[in-house]
């Protein structure tokens, strides 16, 4: 598993990822992926872990009704019952995925204008859904307390620009990250989204 964060910083929101792929034993495969799904102008979600999951994810919700429209909470909470349909399906690329980790963190604004971040986890056919402020998952051959600090070390330094600097830092430590990458933005004030590379 890469590096993907998000923060809720005063009425802005971020997502942030590396771009680099590897398979399950850490091999490379590609540093050219996008880790980060801009759904709607409303809201994003940025993937980790087991990609069956990001898959399926990018597959379906694009057939979903009302995708357009949705605000953060209406993408947590498909992306939940999005996870609950894989624990429950009786196919064998769906328990391999239920039986792994993968991880989303989804950003943006709620109905009432509010920058809100998400976590959503599947592990082990467990899912998890909480509410953050500041979530990071790290890299498999990182410990999480070292990128942890990198991360808020930059926040303080670079607060325009800790997530370009966090993953650069990140990825001098570890073979599973990128020094590149992209980050998403949703600003409540402008009430405006930004998606960039790093």
């Amino acid at each position: 598993m890469s590096v993907i964060f998000g923060y809720v910083m005063d009425k802005k929101v971020y997502l942030a990822a590396d771009n680099r792929i590897t398979d399950a034993e850490g091999k490379f495969i590609s540093d050219d992926d996008i880790k980060i799904e801009v759904v709607n102008n409303n809201t994003a979600v940025v993937f980790a872990g087991n990609y069956g999951a990001q898959s399926f994810f990018m597959k379906c919700y694009k057939d979903m009704q009302g995708y357009q429209n949705w605000f953060v909470n209406d993408l947590a909470s498909n992306i939940y019952s999005m996870c609950n349909a894989i624990i429950n399906m009786d196919t064998e690329w769906a328990k391999l995925i239920a039986n792994s980790n993968a991880c989303f963190l989804v950003a943006g604004r709620t109905v009432d204008r509010k920058a809100k971040l998400f976590a959503v986890t599947l592990r082990k056919k467990h899912i998890d859904l909480k509410p953050v402020s500041m979530m990071l998952f790290h890299p498999n051959d990182c410990d999480f307390q070292t990128c942890a600090n990198i991360l808020c070390k930059n926040i303080k330094q670079y607060p325009d620009d800790f997530s370009k600097y966090t993953i650069h830092e990140i990825s001098k430590i570890s073979n599973l990250v990128s020094d590149s990458g992209n980050v998403w933005m949703f600003d409540t004030k402008n009430d405006e989204s930004t998606f960039v590379a790093l």
